[in-house]
């Protein structure tokens, strides 16, 4: 039969600082580091000299006339800003005037066109013909009521004797 020897070994003896802080760290609480307390911030105190009466005044003299430039910025910022709007508002008005204007101009070409055409249905050969027959009963000539005059030649002016050019009689 075999004999068995039965050693304990320490193994624990074989750990070293960094092996021992691995393994116990899975099963130690988990280490809280404690975080820097602000330090309280020291004051300053200042140490005010007092001001004589002069200083004083000098010093609200200079803050009314600062508070003076302000306010006279702002106005003159407020005017032009009004003057601005104003402008903007004439511009407008301006331009509505003159779309008005352009409708205006053209209902105006509109009716100028249809004046026309009534005018030119109205004045048209046809239409002055069947009014001179059926409103004022003239009739059409005739072939043989035509004389055509032949006026190729030069103009002549003919004297009767006694006559003047205005054609009245002398005397």
């Amino acid at each position: 039969m075999r004999q068995t020897r039965e050693t304990n070994y320490a193994f624990d003896l074989f750990e070293t600082e960094a092996n021992a802080a691995v393994k116990h760290a899975a099963y130690a609480e988990p280490v809280r580091r404690r975080q820097p307390q602000p330090q309280p911030k020291e004051r300053i105190r200042r140490v005010e000299k007092k001001k004589s009466a002069q200083q004083i005044r000098q010093e609200n003299r200079r803050a009314a006339v600062l508070m003076i430039g302000i306010l006279t910025v702002a106005a003159i910022v407020m005017t032009f800003w009004c003057i601005h709007i104003n402008e903007f508002a004439k511009q407008y008005e301006l331009s509505r005037k003159i779309a008005d204007v352009q409708a205006e101009i053209d209902a105006a070409k509109s009716e100028q066109i249809r004046l026309n055409s009534t005018l030119n249905k109205l004045t048209g050969v046809a239409q002055v013909e069947a009014y001179a027959t059926k409103e004022l009963g003239m009739v059409l000539p005739e072939g043989y009521q035509i004389k055509y005059i032949d006026l190729s030649g030069g103009d002549q002016v003919l004297f009767t004797a006694g006559t003047d050019a205005a054609g009245t009689a002398g005397r």
